[in-house]
């Protein structure tokens, strides 16, 4: 019809494809993948279909590590979070505080990491859904919150208001990264 977009044969055409139950568009899908159908004379389906698989299965197995390295960068800011808070007498609460916060940032950053390699090998739609518009805030905040802590020891000030900017920061990290994870898990039909 008149909303198709014309496809060249001998050039082939990515798709994506989804399976559910019902034909509510909100429900989750039960399988879901990627292909592409080669063009040219004689292109046959089979490369379609395998390509198609490969990309479900990376999918399968890409998505649960994404999502625990999310879930584990997401526990460990949260515990990097109370050593300022709980344990702020000790000599030693900013050396823990540091070292948790940035394990707890690469594993951040490898979970983001993995989901545009996952997205770009399956169906390489970024930022369609909310998860990953929430997701892409979290990225600039696990970047920006621990930039502006050393950027706060190095100018050496004692002033509450360059403290209490990280700490803002911090905590919208943390309810970001939080938010992200519920929307993933809405997205991946576990919610």
């Amino acid at each position: 019809d008149r909303y198709d977009k014309p496809i060249d044969p001998s050039a082939g055409v990515p798709i994506i494809w989804a399976i559910a139950r019902t034909d509510d568009p909100a429900a989750p899908h039960e399988s879901r993948g990627s292909a592409f159908l080669e063009g040219g004379p004689g292109a046959g389906t089979a490369a379609a279909a395998a390509r198609g698989e490969a990309g479900a299965s990376l999918y399968g197995l890409l998505v649960p590590v994404h999502a625990a390295a999310m879930c584990a960068s997401f526990l460990l800011l949260l515990t990097g979070m109370f050593f300022p808070r709980f344990f702020k007498h000790r000599k030693w609460w900013l050396k823990v505080h540091r070292r948790i916060g940035a394990v707890g940032g690469i594993l951040g950053l490898l979970g983001v990491g993995l989901a545009i390699y996952t997205v770009a090998r399956t169906t390489g739609v970024h930022l369609r859904l909310p998860h990953s518009w929430i997701g892409l805030i979290t990225l600039v905040l696990i970047v920006a919150t621990p930039t502006y802590g050393q950027l706060m020891l190095k100018i050496r000030t004692k002033s509450k208001l360059y403290r209490s900017a990280h700490r803002f920061l911090g905590r919208l990290t943390l309810l970001s990264m939080a938010a992200t994870i519920v929307l993933g898990l809405f997205a991946y039909g576990v919610l």
